[in-house]
């Protein structure tokens, strides 16, 4: 009985030491985002967000040391926007542009629209 008992720590733990990496890999080749003179359109496998300039509660950057961040589009639902979880969570279901590459840029032509 221990042996079956294990058998899902065992799974859990190869998820989060190379299974989490296949899983955000997946997901950003799913992944679209673009930018009009109107709106914010996020593309993740068949599901579509279309969100119009200036509509948006609040706008966040996160910002990582490479230059990857992420720009919510939200207060994210009560969930901490903290970039120390981002590693082991999946995509966010709130809004945002996930780990793109020149965020801070982004950023400024978003906040000036």
């Amino acid at each position: 009985i221990f042996k079956l008992w294990g058998i899902p720590f065992v799974i859990a733990g190869i998820y989060f030491v190379v299974g989490r990496f296949i899983h955000d890999c997946i997901n950003r080749s799913n992944t679209y985002y673009a930018i009009t003179n109107r709106r914010i359109i996020i593309k993740r496998g068949s599901k579509t967000q279309s969100i119009t300039l200036g509509q948006w509660p609040t706008i966040k950057l996160d910002e990582y040391a490479d230059g990857f961040g992420t720009i919510a589009f939200s207060d994210a639902d009560g969930i901490p926007f903290n970039r120390n979880l981002g590693i082991w969570m999946a995509t966010p279901s709130y809004p945002c542009f996930f780990r793109i590459f020149n965020a801070r840029d982004v950023y400024r032509k978003l906040s000036d629209s």
